[in-house]
């Protein structure tokens, strides 16, 4: 799996035979899966799931990049979230940190009125 693509010929052989080129996207995808640790290849596994199914449900390929990089982004946060929250657990009282507090305004009803 050291084998370095070719961006020139996928790209020559996705214009000549897209199944063709599918079928050897595929395999490459499930021989890097292949590679990884068995417990971790069910989570790769739907996560790759996952991604085929926002490229094909997307209007174009630009639609697709766009859905997969805000996927992206949004698990990155959430495991940033997730870090922060975990690291700081035992540690509640932060130097310099206060917790969020906000004043609760009350505003009449249009319909009392």
């Amino acid at each position: 799996m050291h084998e370095r693509i070719d961006f020139d010929s996928w790209q020559d052989l996705a214009c000549r035979n897209p199944e063709a080129f599918e079928a050897k996207r595929r395999d490459l995808v499930n021989a890097v899966i292949e590679q990884v640790p068995e417990s971790r290849q069910h989570r790769l596994r739907c996560l790759q799931w996952r991604i085929e199914k926002v490229c094909a449900t997307s209007s174009n390929p630009i639609s697709a990049s766009l859905r997969l990089s805000r996927m992206m982004w949004e698990s990155i946060d959430r495991q940033q979230a997730l870090i922060y929250h975990l690291a700081h657990a035992r540690e509640p009282k932060i130097q310099g940190y206060k917790p969020l507090q906000a004043a609760i305004l009350r505003f009449p009803r249009k319909d009392a009125e």
